[in-house]
């Protein structure tokens, strides 16, 4: 199951409920790498990051989410899950 978006940046990781909030939690920690689009997942419940594709697989795989409710198949979205 997916349980927070998250912003990877070299081996650091930022959560938040969405990656908004990912962002502001690695800035506030003063984080000066570049963040990216690829920096962006979500943490599972075994506290794996994942990227959004990744997610995406996952969530469908456990029933978080399925693929014909929201029209689209990947990347996974925070709002995907809310």
């Amino acid at each position: 199951m997916i349980v927070c978006a998250a912003v990877k940046i070299e081996e650091r990781i930022y959560r938040g409920l969405r990656h908004c909030d990912a962002f502001k939690a690695a800035i506030k920690a003063g984080e000066i790498a570049p963040i990216t689009l690829e920096s962006e997942g979500f943490i599972d419940d075994q506290g794996v990051f994942l990227s959004r594709r990744e997610a995406w697989d996952h969530a469908v795989k456990c029933g978080q989410i399925k693929p014909a409710e929201n029209g689209h198949t990947h990347p996974l979205r925070s709002n995907d899950l809310y």
